[in-house]
């Protein structure tokens, strides 16, 4: 009797305060968040909680669990309208939202000292780019039961508000198979030059802030 499943298929509860001990809360894999006072406010906020309603965990950086903050299941912030960011890349292909724009790599198919050239595309730029070419980077890391998401965190348009990891390639050890309910970790965020070895290497060959990056 709460949602008329017609007509809204996602409905946010405003309490008034003293109501709730949360700031907000919401249930896995289902329709309804909840909010407490002026944190109905809070875009942040919403989009953590609806991001739940999804299935999306928790990003976590420096073993802090809302630690990353390049993503909306990091920390909230008190703030109508900002900050204007998304998610990071492991929950983007949780979400399904760039599937034709993923490229998947497992480390099995290396031999030691093999090198593989990736371009990597803004998410914010994907209706611009053509068919395949790729916004998220999977790589399958060998016996780790986990993979990395690589995705260039580019600050424009819908992600011009991302508060840590700006311009910068992010790596985020997420579930081997999505959608999946887990904690997520931001293990590195590259710049051009920089490496991350997790059984294999991932650098940042070069970056370029309006196109894309060669990782």
């Amino acid at each position: 009797g709460l949602r008329d499943a017609a007509t809204a298929d996602y409905v946010m509860f405003l309490f008034p305060p003293g109501i709730s001990p949360y700031i907000a809360y919401a249930y896995i894999n289902w329709w309804a968040s909840f909010y407490s006072d002026t944190w109905g406010g809070s875009v942040s906020a919403h989009m953590h909680e609806v991001g739940h309603n999804f299935g999306l965990a928790h990003s976590g950086e420096f073993d802090e669990e809302y630690g990353d903050q390049s993503s909306y299941m990091g920390y909230s912030y008190l703030s109508i309208g900002w900050p204007a960011m998304c998610y990071h890349g492991g929950q983007h292909r949780s979400l399904g939202w760039y599937s034709t724009h993923t490229t998947e790599i497992a480390a099995s198919d290396f031999v030691s000292g093999q090198n593989e050239l990736v371009d990597l595309f803004a998410f914010t730029d994907v209706q611009a780019l053509s068919a395949g070419d790729p916004v998220i980077i999977k790589l399958d890391v060998a016996n780790a039961g986990y993979a990395l998401y690589l995705q260039y965190n580019k600050a424009e348009a819908h992600n011009s508000g991302v508060v840590e990891s700006a311009n910068l390639v992010t790596v985020v050890q997420d579930a081997l198979n999505t959608p999946a309910y887990q904690q997520s970790w931001k293990v590195a965020s590259l710049g051009e030059g920089a490496s991350y070895d997790d059984n294999l290497r991932v650098k940042v060959c070069s970056l370029d802030v309006v196109g894309s990056v060669d990782v």
